[in-house]
This record gives structure tokens, sequence and C-alpha cells, in this order.
């Protein structure tokens, strides 16, 4: 069985959007798994106590809101070198775009950058919440 895991970061302002100026969205979707940050998504039920939180005859959703501490401790902060440092899943995935053939390719770590930037403008974060989703 596979899972996901996501925090969603609900700013106070839109999210900048490139390309879509008049945006109204304030959620900003961080695929954990996709950017190597965290391996196990059932470590992470354990780790923070997320709470069951689907209808008994849907696929199983954990989710619970999560402190800014608990949500640093996870991710790290809004710097690339730090998070670099903090997750050498997304080290690796790095050091791959950077080989030839591959150096276009920014795939997930487009969204770091794009998270990175949107604390960097001052958007301050409301709340966050942490999601792992059995995917089947």
């Amino acid at each position: 069985m596979s899972v996901s895991r996501v925090v969603t970061i609900t700013f106070a302002d839109p999210i900048l959007f490139e390309g879509h100026p008049d945006s109204k969205e304030r959620k900003f979707h961080l695929n954990l798994g996709h950017l190597w940050m965290c391996n196990d998504g059932f470590a992470l039920i354990d780790r923070f106590k997320l709470p069951l939180v689907s209808n008994p005859y849907e696929l199983a959703d954990w989710s619970r809101e999560i402190t800014e501490g608990e949500y640093l401790d996870l991710v790290g902060p809004p710097d690339f070198e730090l998070l670099l440092a903090k997750h050498p899943g997304l080290q690796r995935t790095v050091k791959w775009r950077s080989q030839p053939g591959h150096e276009d390719d920014y795939g997930q770590i487009r969204e770091i950058f794009h998270l990175i930037s949107e604390f960097k403008r001052g958007n301050r974060p409301l709340r966050y919440q942490l999601t792992v989703s059995d995917m089947g």
C-alpha cells in the first residue's frame, strides 16, 4: 500500500502564480514524497498522532493541523541551502537535475522555489495541515 504525504500551507494573501496574476488561491500543497523529504508516511501518522478523518468505506486519510514548530521540524525553514542540508533525498534530486540532459527538468524542485518565494515576499502562513492518504 502506498501513501501520499502532503503539508497544506494556508497563506494570508493569495499565492503568486506565474501567468495567473488574478489567482485567489491561498493554499499551497507541498508533496513531501515527491520531494523526497519523507519516505515513510506511516511513521508520520505515529509521530504526529494523526487521527483517521476519512469515512469507513473510503480510502484512509489521516490528518490534523500542525504547529509552525512541527512544520519547521518536519520540512525546515524557507531557505534552499538549509532544506538541502536537512533532506538527503532532496539533495539527490538536485544532484540528478544537474546531470547532462536533466538541467531543465525542475519537476518538484520548482515547488520548493515557489514556496520559498512566498515566504520571502512576506506572505504569512495562517495554518499548516499535515495529511497522509492511503493511495490504495
